[in-house]
């Protein structure tokens, strides 16, 4: 009895180690082909960071390529406020006239620099009734108010005008900084 018990304990323990050398085997293979599929996400990782940074690449490509063409656009609208400026430069009742109607209402530079850009027909038109015009403004409650209108009349009798007054506020506003 003792004798098949310790049969029974020793078959026993052979099967185990049988069976733990079985499983010992199997996640060897298992992890053989954990590792394959691993090294196979890797390489798809690795193409799809080296997609996405060519695709980043390219937004830089696309970005860069703007840029120059956003400041070939800005030195054409200072280049035609330059050439409305001198324009009007070169027509002194017109200088006089908006100089005198910016200081009266102390409107600033950015509403010279409107009204100088003015097609030189335009701003006749406009100021056709300069008495009435200044009683408009006189009748205005404050210079803020006073700016925003004549902006806003500026724009309305000479459309092109609004594209250009910033170019054309830089270009005054550098003229009054390199004479302080």
């Amino acid at each position: 009895s003792d004798q098949t018990e310790n049969a029974q304990v020793g078959v026993s323990a052979q099967a185990e180690d049988q069976q733990h050398e079985a499983a010992k085997s199997v996640p060897v293979e298992e992890q053989q082909h954990q590792e394959r599929h691993a090294v196979q996400q890797s390489d798809q990782t690795e193409n799809a960071l080296v997609g996405v940074s060519a695709q980043a690449e390219d937004q830089q490509h696309e970005a860069a390529k703007s840029v120059p063409v956003e400041e070939q656009q800005h030195q054409e609208v200072t280049a035609r406020a330059g050439a409305r400026f001198q324009a009007t430069g070169q027509n002194a009742d017109m200088l006089n006239r908006v100089r005198a109607l910016v200081n009266d209402f102390d409107m600033g530079t950015r509403v010279e620099a409107a009204l100088r850009l003015m097609d030189p027909q335009m701003f006749s038109d406009l100021m056709d009734n300069e008495q009435a015009f200044r009683e408009k403004l006189t009748g205005l409650a404050n210079s803020q108010d006073r700016i925003n209108k004549t902006m806003w009349l500026v724009g309305e009798t000479d459309p092109a005008v609004k594209e250009l007054i910033e170019a054309g506020f830089e270009i005054l506003h550098g003229q009054s900084a390199s004479l302080a």
